[in-house]
């Protein structure tokens, strides 16, 4: 019997269709980001010429159902992909800008549907993560658009290298010069304003912020040195 290109297309679209079907949301943040982020640095206007990608990913945090983050893990990592995913479609839906701040209520007004909530950057990033995991690293994985941010990735982040994943974020956040730069002659240590804001995220049991850093640094600040902090750089975090 012989095969029509009908059948043959057929069976190929099946195909993809399980193969899709099979990915995960990870999968998929996975695949955007590798495509679309390189050396830390967004490419806005290649996604806003082909933006099936993201918007697929904005329909699927929509609908997402939050019962199926069974784990801690799970639920950090679901919450921080969807934090990132939804700060590039703000960028996207009023693009061209020079900043996220240009936005009116980027983070604190803007509401983005996600597991039938309806929830704000600003609220995604504190009681979601901050308030339910006290979990200083997600100042180091959260990414606001701007270039004060540290880098994002061109990875997902996934529930069971979640650890592994943040570790080798803090250490690569807290070894660069611009979150963290050490003049010797004035000891001196101008931090991000990251520590500023939320300073007691980094603190506790008799800990203090130079301590917390410290547990990342190759060169560990001399705590006799006195504190500034650099000014944030909210330009666009693009080519």
């Amino acid at each position: 019997m012989k095969t029509t290109p009908f059948i043959i297309l057929l069976a190929l679209l099946t195909f993809l269709t399980a193969q899709h079907s099979r990915l995960t949301f990870f999968d998929r943040v996975d695949v955007f980001l590798q495509q679309y982020v390189k050396n830390g640095l967004v490419d806005y206007r290649s996604i806003l010429k082909n933006p099936g990608q993201l918007n697929q990913l904005v329909e699927e945090i929509r609908q997402f159902d939050l019962n199926t983050l069974t784990t801690p893990e799970q639920e950090q990592a679901f919450w921080i992909n969807t934090y990132n995913i939804l700060v590039i479609k703000g960028i996207i839906a009023h693009y061209p800008l020079n900043s996220p701040l240009d936005v009116p209520g980027f983070f604190k007004s803007i509401r983005y549907p996600v597991g039938g909530q309806q929830l704000t950057l600003d609220e995604i990033e504190n009681i979601r993560l901050r308030e339910r995991f006290n979990a200083p690293r997600v100042h180091f994985v959260l990414v606001c658009a701007a270039r004060g941010c540290p880098p994002i990735s061109d990875h997902a982040y996934r529930p069971e290298h979640l650890e592994q994943q943040m570790e080798q974020r803090a250490k690569n956040v807290l070894n660069n010069p611009r979150f963290v730069k050490i003049d010797e002659p004035t000891k001196t240590v101008y931090l991000s304003e990251i520590f500023k804001w939320f300073k007691s995220d980094f603190e506790g049991n008799g800990k203090s912020v130079v301590d917390y850093i410290n547990r990342y640094r190759n060169t560990p600040i001399p705590f006799d040195f006195r504190i500034q902090y650099m000014k944030y750089d909210w330009n666009l975090n693009t080519f």
